[in-house]
């Protein structure tokens, strides 16, 4: 994708805190990709420090020429201009996929 931008980010929950934590996700071109916010109930059912790892590409266009998702060239409606992962883990390493509470993800 040339009008791509993309970029990665680690937020650390502390386990001990009172209010939610929060990042804002800006890719390598500057552009605001969104943010995410994070309950301090999450960490605190962990037991320990909660860290996300979270990768994201932005200006993808599912409508563009050669992004289809088969040889019918039917396009993906399903995906927008901004994909994110992201994953979870405590403090020993173990992933998290179960939550307590919900996290927040705002796209932009």
């Amino acid at each position: 994708c040339s009008n791509c931008g993309g970029g990665t980010a680690q937020l650390v929950v502390p386990g001990s805190g009172g209010n939610p934590t929060s990042t804002q996700l800006v890719d390598n071109n500057g552009k605001r990709a969104g943010t995410i916010s994070v309950p301090p109930e999450i960490a605190q059912s962990a037991g320990s420090d909660v860290i996300l790892d979270v990768a994201y590409v932005t200006g993808f266009d599912p409508t563009a020429s050669g992004q289809n998702n088969n040889n019918n060239n039917r396009l993906d409606s399903r995906l927008g201009g901004t994909i994110l992962n992201v994953e979870m883990f405590d403090s020993f390493g173990n992933q998290i996929t179960e939550l307590i509470r919900p996290v927040e993800i705002c796209i932009e």
